[in-house]
């Protein structure tokens, strides 16, 4: 086990190097980034203070060197649009981010898996065709639209939830949904395969055989093992609400993390940027250590 979490912490440090290291060199392929920033009616002068100011003038790779080595002690530097520091900005809007992915992935858990249990349980009958179609749907239709039709339903034609903001509970109902409704439907698709699969089982079969009742086959036998491969999906699925709740957040006005990760990009702050995208690297290879932990708690194979 102990081998296991420090190949997976070394694993996560590869990953965030080469995030963080292409998204920095990629920054450059827009133009350069002190014209990108003052604009094109900055003088000459103007661009190459600016350019001392922050560093630019020095070559890309000592460049990337000082971010990561202050970024190691904590120190990621300041924001050129909001004037403050970037770690700030990200630690302010980061709860938002969580609280919204906490409430989606919740949601998408209390139902994914008792629907693709009962889809799995109920092949081939009406029950089995529905959940498969929530599934199908929910995979084809991008997060963009499902958040447009919800806010056109149920906030400017019905009136009863708010169209943006994070005030009351009733604010994380609609970006909560939407960003749920994707990881739900691969859920119940995920959960009602693993079944089918676990329940064709050898050892499914003797408990049968033995007359052990289907409540406890199910629950104690073959649920356990057909929701390994749910958690795995999880763990992505988690890590991808950080970054993928930019276009969430931008529909609904959330203030989150993504939501500032855009923002970023739209005036040019690439030290913001980068440490956006720092933050949202190390979350996930956190979340998926976290998985791969609780992975082997389930499975002692994998140990």
């Amino acid at each position: 086990m102990i081998k296991m979490i420090i190949f997976r912490l070394f694993q996560g440090i590869v990953v965030i190097v080469g995030v963080t290291l292409i998204v920095f060199f990629a920054s450059y392929l827009t133009g350069d980034p002190a014209r990108l920033m003052l604009g094109e009616m900055a003088t000459i002068q103007q661009v190459e203070q600016f350019r001392e100011l922050h560093g630019l003038n020095d070559p890309l790779p000592l460049q990337y060197w000082n971010f990561i080595s202050n970024a190691a002690r904590g120190d990621f530097g300041q924001s050129i649009y909001y004037r403050d520091s970037n770690l700030v900005l990200v630690l302010e809007r980061l709860p938002a981010t969580l609280k919204l992915s906490g409430v989606a992935m919740l949601g998408a858990l209390l139902l994914s898996i008792p629907l693709g249990l009962l889809s799995a349980l109920k092949r081939n009958t009406w029950s089995d065709t529905l959940i498969s179609s929530i599934g199908l749907l929910g995979q084809s239709a991008p997060n963009f639209w499902v958040g447009l039709i919800m806010i056109m339903f149920f906030s400017v034609q019905l009136g009863l939830l708010p169209v943006s903001g994070m005030s009351t509970w009733k604010s994380y109902i609609l970006p909560g949904v939407t960003l749920m409704f994707w990881p739900l439907a691969q859920n119940i698709r995920m959960m009602r395969s693993s079944m089918i699969e676990v329940l064709n089982a050898d050892y499914i079969k003797t408990a049968k055989a033995k007359g052990l009742r289907q409540i406890v086959i199910i629950l104690k036998h073959a649920l356990r093992n057909a929701v390994k491969p749910v958690i795995t999906l999880i763990g992505m699925q988690l890590g991808s609400f950080l970054g993928g709740a930019i276009i969430t957040e931008t529909i609904f006005s959330w203030p989150g993390v993504g939501r500032l990760a855009l923002q970023a990009i739209m005036v040019k702050d690439f030290p913001l940027l980068q440490t956006v995208v720092a933050f949202l690297a190390i979350g996930f290879v956190v979340i998926n250590l976290i998985v791969d932990i609780a992975y082997a708690v389930l499975d002692p194979r994998v140990r």
